[in-house]
């Protein structure tokens, strides 16, 4: 199987793309400076539709993956600055 699983919070999502992968990652954890949520998330719909999706699909599990993010809570120990 050539798969690969990405976990945010309480979802598993499986990324259309190595570049979408990168992309969410990025996105999750706000890597690239001055780089807006709107760039961010047109690029990963761009690999989605690339992938095969149309757009509504793609806003549509953009829109899941926010609220993949938003589900997302460290733990007391790993946080920082405790």
């Amino acid at each position: 199987m050539n798969g690969f699983a990405m976990i945010f919070g309480k979802c598993v999502w499986v990324p259309p793309s190595p570049k979408a992968a990168t992309l969410v990652l990025a996105y999750f954890f706000g890597t690239v400076p001055g780089a807006t949520v709107d760039t961010y998330e047109a690029q990963i719909r761009q690999q989605m539709v690339a992938a095969g999706a149309t757009q509504e699909a793609a806003a549509t599990e953009m829109k899941w993956l926010d609220g993949c993010f938003a589900s997302y809570t460290p733990d007391s120990a790993h946080r920082s600055g405790g």
